[in-house]
Formats: C-alpha cells, sequence, structure tokens
C-alpha cells in the first residue's frame, strides 16, 4: 500500500498511474486489504475515485497531510462491500472510514462515515451518498 500525500495520489490518479490491473499498479493505488479477486481492483479504485476525488474537496481533509487506502470487506453475514479511509500521513491513524455501500445485511446498502469525532464507536453518518456528502460540505 502507498502512503503518499493526497494531492499527489489525486495526481497521479488523474494521470492514469492507477489505471493497470496488476498487483503492484494496485497496491500503489492504495488498496490494503480484500477478498476478492485482485483482478478486480482496478475496476473498483476506478468506481471508488471519483468519491475519494469529491471528499477530498472538503475543509475536513487535508491534502498534504492525509493520504487514502482502500479495503474490500467481507462481513459474515452480507456480501463483499468496499470502503475508503484517509489516514494521517505521520501517524498513519485513519481519520474517518467511508462506506458508500454497506455489504452488511441488516444495513441493506447505506452509506456510512466513521471517524476519530468519535472515536469510530459508531457511525456518524448513515444513510445515502447524499448524506455522507453533506456531512463532508461538498
Amino acid at each position: 500500500m502507498s502512503s503518499i500525500p493526497l494531492n499527489e495520489w489525486i495526481e497521479n490518479y488523474k494521470q492514469g498511474e492507477y489505471n493497470a490491473p496488476d498487483f503492484s499498479t494496485q497496491c500503489e493505488a492504495g488498496w490494503y486489504d480484500w477478498f476478492c479477486s485482485e483482478h478486480s481492483l482496478a475496476g473498483k479504485t476506478k468506481k471508488l475515485a471519483p468519491k475519494v476525488l469529491r471528499i477530498a474537496k472538503s475543509s475536513k481533509i487535508n491534502l498534504a497531510t492525509m493520504y487514502v487506502w482502500f479495503k474490500n470487506n467481507c462481513p459474515l453475514q452480507g456480501k463483499l462491500y468496499d470502503d475508503f479511509r484517509f489516514a494521517d500521513l505521520k501517524t498513519g491513524d485513519t481519520q474517518y472510514t467511508i462506506v458508500p455501500s454497506s455489504g452488511f445485511d441488516a444495513h441493506k446498502g447505506q452509506a456510512e462515515v466513521w471517524g476519530r469525532e468519535n472515536s469510530f464507536a459508531a457511525p456518524l453518518v448513515t444513510g445515502t451518498w447524499k448524506d455522507v456528502l453533506t456531512f463532508f460540505g461538498v
């Protein structure tokens, strides 16, 4: 997994540096853990990147001091789902976890934001993608 400033990640993405489906490229894109086929990671990067770009416009996200990483999750009751996380470059501590569509059966595909504001004790937002965007003010 690559830990580069978010502003650099955005430039790399826009220049197509994360388009290749190979393992190394997708790890450079920020994939850390997955349960899906590694061949599907490039498609997931392409699907999640516009969401990253949108949230990155938030005043809650620091483009110079944070990085993005991706995780594909496998809940015990539900289907595989993806999230992306913004973390501090110096400490590696995740600041926000954004779930565009939860795979947990009980959550029925809802979007969620988890964060440091409440020590990840409960979602800061649960609802639609629009609710997530509203939380981030973008």
